[in-house]
């Protein structure tokens, strides 16, 4: 029985080492160094500045590579462990004086973000941006370990390889851009959210800073009375849960979203892609207050009331009660080209007979000017295309006259006409199938009998 508790006692020990951060420490060189590097002048100025341009060109251009050196030479954390050490040793005018300097870089470097993206001739909400506006609990996690990894760094005697792995991760200065870019274009959730990043990285790398200097035992500053320091930790601690409660509930929707998602994924693959059918995009949209559609574009046969109504009433069985289907129905490949035919062979009919031609254009000008398509329901049909052909570069909607002149009367057409640019990762033949899509689901959904595709000049 000995031996078995002392092998214990020795296996205890061991761990011990193992995991022992104060064999090492330098107090002294720790603390007076964060004390000369909290200050935002001279040479941290300019790494500020530079810093910030870089992550703004990075973010602009969606490249990681740009975003991670922007990040290497961010002089934000200093200030960051500057509170977090401070508060740790009870020195207030120091977590005061960390806190004013704080406070000024972000600020300067918010300021230099925003003129950055209000004069950069792209500006567009790349996927580095969006990337940064919705933090989660996984983000406070990122933040904690991080300043662990950080703070212990800045206790070691020698230079720590951590440090550049601590700049990369906890990412303080990239979330500090994207609010200004949200400044810039006025797009207030985008700032709200990247702000929002930034203050989680930065309490709770602070929070790090301070637990980890309450762990080795740092030299107080200034003692104070039990009681005092009581309230200060509740203080410190309601605003840590204040904190972090959004994103707890953030957390929570991108788990939900992510379950349904599986849900919807798992329904159409058991019902919808098959062998003459192929789902090509879906989303979900909010319909009102409770109900949530599903809508689903889908290329193949043409599907009967009866099995639509099937589908719709087998969504509980996959969890999805509460949402409604909305499937749009592209058609197979083969009747697109089979109407692109036909329409080929009614227009050299018309031109053969223009006596029948002239009563169709005034048919057609009539019924167009009596229509008023609902300019909300335009947008929402590109906003559709757009996302199930995520190769358009540019898409519009117009009504261009079009004036042909007879001997006895100039007749003008309106003609409704799709505007498009395709990128350069598509090839012709690709285009001209994608774009006969389009045309046979623009025609059905604003009811009209006649489109026009033309692309934009370069």
């Amino acid at each position: 029985m000995d031996s078995v508790y002392g092998g214990f006692k020795k296996f205890l020990l061991t761990l011990k080492q193992f995991v022992n951060i104060k064999e090492g420490t330098d107090y002294v060189t720790c603390i007076e160094d964060l004390r000369g590097s909290i200050y935002l002048r001279g040479s941290n100025f300019w790494f500020l500045i530079c810093s910030t341009l870089l992550a703004c060109i990075g973010l602009d251009l969606n490249s990681s590579a740009v975003i991670i050196g922007a990040m290497l030479i961010s002089p934000l954390m200093f200030s960051i462990l500057g509170i977090g050490v401070s508060a740790g040793i009870n020195d207030e005018k120091g977590a005061l004086l960390s806190i004013r300097e704080f406070a000024i870089t972000v600020l300067l470097g918010l300021l230099t973000a925003t003129i950055y993206f209000w004069l950069t001739p792209l500006g567009l909400p790349t996927a580095e941006i969006l990337a940064r506006v919705k933090p989660t609990l996984l983000d406070v996690g990122v933040a904690l370990f991080g300043g662990i990894a950080g703070i212990i760094a800045n206790t070691r005697k020698k230079v720590s390889s951590a440090i550049p792995g601590v700049a990369i991760a906890t990412a303080l200065i990239p979330p500090l851009c994207v609010a200004g870019f949200g400044i810039a274009k006025g797009m207030w959730e985008v700032f709200f959210g990247a702000f929002y990043l930034l203050l989680i990285n930065s309490v709770f790398i602070s929070a790090a800073a301070y637990g980890v200097v309450k762990v080795l035992r740092f030299p107080l500053h200034e003692h104070i009375n039990p009681e005092k320091e009581k309230k200060r930790r509740i203080v410190y601690y309601a605003f840590l849960i204040i904190i972090i409660i959004p994103s707890i509930y953030i957390f929570y929707g991108i788990i939900v979203e992510a379950k349904v998602k599986n849900q919807v994924n798992s329904f159409l693959n058991q019902n919808l892609n098959k062998e003459n059918s192929q789902v090509i995009n879906w989303r979900i949209q909010q319909k009102g207050d409770t109900l949530k559609e599903i809508k689903i574009y889908l290329v193949g046969d043409k599907l009967p009331p009866e099995r639509k109504d099937s589908l719709q009433g087998i969504l509980p069985y996959y969890g999805l009660d509460g949402y409604n289907l909305d499937i749009r129905e592209m058609g197979s490949s083969s009747d697109l080209k089979s109407d692109i035919t036909q329409e080929i062979m009614n227009t050299i009919e018309q031109e053969n007979q223009i006596d029948e031609r002239d009563v169709e254009i005034e048919r057609l000008n009539s019924m167009l000017k009596s229509r008023t398509l609902d300019s909300s329901k335009i947008t929402g049909l590109l906003a559709d295309i757009r996302t199930f052909n995520p190769e358009i570069r540019k898409l519009g909607f117009s009504y261009i006259d079009q004036k042909e002149i007879r001997p006895d009367t100039t007749i003008i057409l309106r003609m409704p006409t799709l505007l498009m640019e395709w990128s350069e990762s598509i090839n012709n033949s690709e285009q001209k199938e994608q774009e006969a899509k389009i045309y046979e689901f623009i025609k059905q959904e604003l009811a009209i009998d006649t489109l026009q595709i033309v692309k934009y000049a370069k």
